[in-house]
């Protein structure tokens, strides 16, 4: 009788089994297929090149999706690029890059030659509107990002931040620039203008780099490790 009702026990637990391996089999297709859309509207490595001879991109997921992005445009003035972190990992984060990415493409589309500041002020007013909570938005839905231009005559580079800084590194010395403390999304004291647009002359044989905060954090994660 135990013997029954064990092998009974056996064979439901076998199908709830194979119910979850067929869910989390559908569930992880799907995500990867989001993931396929999701580097479809990236910039291609090509063009990043192509603008941007001397760069690179590290990208990694943590869950197929990511909620960090790369942007790169270029106008009759200037060359911009960025590096963007949405709330949030995995499908949420990756849904709100892509409102991400049409929002900057916006904003350098309707502005004439726009700065990084004005860029970033931008995306503070229409952020919410996207999300349709105006009169809603919390701290925990934005996007913390750095975002530089090159201006093709002057060769100077913009650069402004919402949390994240930017690195110049200069005959072995690392110069640091900390952007605003306020994130794209967060609500601001300020009624208008909430970023600045700080002006670096590029020298020949410099380093600039721009993260989001999953780069130290995985640094940070590897240390530990091999610790």
């Amino acid at each position: 009788m135990v013997d029954r009702i064990v092998v009974r026990y056996e064979h439901k637990i076998e199908k709830q089994a194979a119910v979850i391996a067929q869910k989390n089999k559908d569930l992880t297709g799907s995500i990867r297929y989001a993931s396929f859309l999701q580097k479809s509207y990236l910039p291609g490595r090509n063009s990043l090149k192509k603008m941007l001879p001397e760069s690179f991109i590290f990208l990694r997921p943590r869950d197929i999706v990511s909620g960090d992005f790369f942007y790169v445009n270029e106008t009759i003035y200037k060359k911009y690029f960025s590096v963007i972190d949405c709330t949030g990992h995995g499908v949420p984060g990756s849904l709100l890059s892509m409102i991400g990415y049409g929002l900057l493409e916006q904003a350098i589309t309707v502005m004439d030659n726009p700065t990084t500041a004005q860029i970033l002020d931008y995306l503070c007013l229409k952020f919410p509107e996207a999300l349709s909570r105006t009169d809603s938005l919390t701290d925990t839905d934005g996007m913390d990002m750095a975002i530089c231009s090159i201006d093709k005559k002057s060769k100077t580079l913009n650069f402004s931040g919402a949390k994240n800084p930017l690195l110049l590194v200069r005959e072995n010395e690392i110069i640091k620039y900390p952007g605003e403390r306020l994130s794209i999304g967060q609500l601001s004291d300020r009624e208008q203008e909430c970023f600045i647009a700080q002006t670096i002359d590029i020298r020949e044989g410099d380093m600039v780099y721009i993260f989001s905060d999953g780069f130290p954090d995985s640094l940070e994660d590897l240390m530990v490790k091999n610790s």
